[in-house]
């Protein structure tokens, strides 16, 4: 099989191979080069895209099993369009459109940490004492908030760094979502958590950190 110089449509002096049936085969031979040429990139595109999706689901997984989102509350990942609309008013303040279904899914992340009270949203406008009391809200068992340490004169964007510093020898750290907006999307979790936690949201072209880093 070969296109004609000619032509451009696709000639054959080869017999129908025998595992391609002979209307099929005709069909084929009906295109134009350049026909054939677009099925073949609309096909490694879809791909292409269908791998970076599975990469990405892949990635996602790992995160929600690290903050600890149970299996059976993950169904977001794959069904972003359903949960945007079971959570239309989140997302909707968040100026979020239905087809951006990636940062659905990023949201999302935000949106089940916050039912089980392991994430805080916080306003980078916050006075000290609603600080404390949200990230108290959050914190691990055993784990404090050392408020003597904090100047209240200061924003939170000290207060994060100051509690990190505080925080070294216990192995927790302040960390956060990277949405793209002013505020602060905390969660506590161990120092070797983060570290996985920042590799895999790289692998989903998303950013996850140490509060002060944002």
């Amino acid at each position: 099989m070969k296109c004609t110089g000619q032509s451009g449509y696709i000639s054959t002096k080869t017999a129908v191979p025998g595992d391609l049936p002979s209307d099929t085969y005709n069909w084929i031979k009906s295109f134009e080069c350049s026909d054939i040429i677009n099925i073949i990139i609309i096909y490694i595109k879809n791909s292409m895209v269908g791998g970076i999706r599975n990469m990405k689901n892949k990635a996602y997984h790992t995160i929600a099993d690290l903050v600890g989102i149970p299996s059976e509350r993950q169904w977001f990942i794959e069904d972003p369009k359903k949960y945007y609309k079971e959570n239309y008013e989140e997302y909707d303040d968040r100026s979020v459109s239905e087809d951006e279904e990636d940062t659905i899914v990023w949201i999302g992340f935000i949106i089940e940490m916050t039912k089980d009270k392991t994430l805080w949203g916080m306003d980078h406008s916050f006075y000290l004492e609603d600080f404390t009391g949200c990230l108290e809200e959050i914190l691990p068992e055993g784990l404090t908030i050392n408020e003597d340490i904090l100047n209240e004169d200061e924003s939170m964007f000290e207060w994060v760094e100051v509690v990190n510093k505080d925080w070294e020898s216990t192995g927790y750290v302040l960390a956060c979502f990277d949405v793209d907006s002013d505020g602060f999307e905390l969660f506590v979790c161990k120092k070797d958590v983060l570290e996985q936690l920042k590799e895999e949201a790289k692998k989903a072209g998303h950013r996850i950190d140490l509060a002060h880093n944002m």
